[in-house]
């Protein structure tokens, strides 16, 4: 099996190109919010594996001449800010914070439900953690009231602004400084 150790991925220019490419097809999409719907299905696993159908935001990338959606760009980005450091540097690109915001107050459901879960995982950065905190009290507030909502078609949109809130929280902070305190040397 081929293992990429956190300092090899941050060291891939491949990644760190992908990742621009990816945040900027993000913000052009925000950018021209709504010109282009894509028709998608969603499988909502915390709902009985629920298929709901709808439309996203998207975009005509000129480079490939393909349509590309908002929630596959922000679902590719999740899967690449796979450490610390490129949570970092992807948090900090162009305006990706900006276009999350965005999406999380004023896309629909599906949009909402896969900014915030990028914020989540974003959100996993100590700088990051603090940069919501510290400057982005209306973000969290917006976040605050998803998490009440009782009538998404998307559940997991709820949970995972529960989630996003807990991380944003010093429960998380405690817990890691548990974790980060127990021997090292372990069986599992």
């Amino acid at each position: 099996a081929n293992i990429a150790y956190d300092k090899d991925i941050e060291n891939y220019s491949e990644m760190m190109l992908a990742l621009d490419t990816f945040v900027d097809l993000a913000n052009k999409t925000v950018e021209n919010y709504g010109s282009l719907l894509i028709d998608q299905q969603f499988i909502d696993d915390t709902n009985e594996n629920k298929q709901i159908s709808s439309s996203v935001s998207g975009i005509l990338d000129d480079k490939t001449d393909a349509s590309v959606s908002i929630t596959g760009t922000l679902l590719a980005l999740y899967r690449l800010s796979v450490n610390s450091k490129i949570k970092l540097e992807l948090f900090n690109k162009q305006n990706l914070r900006k276009s999350l915001k965005y999406l999380i107050k004023d896309g629909n459901e599906f949009e909402k439900q896969y900014s915030a879960q990028l914020l989540a995982q974003l959100s996993f950065n100590e700088e990051v953690n603090k940069i919501l905190n510290d400057e982005e009290k209306d973000l969290i507030d917006t976040i605050k009231e998803l998490s009440k909502i009782n009538n998404f078609e998307f559940k997991k949109l709820r949970k995972t602004c529960e989630q996003l809130l807990w991380i944003l929280s010093d429960k998380s902070k405690n817990l890691e400084n548990e974790k980060s305190s127990q021997p090292k040397n372990h069986l599992m």
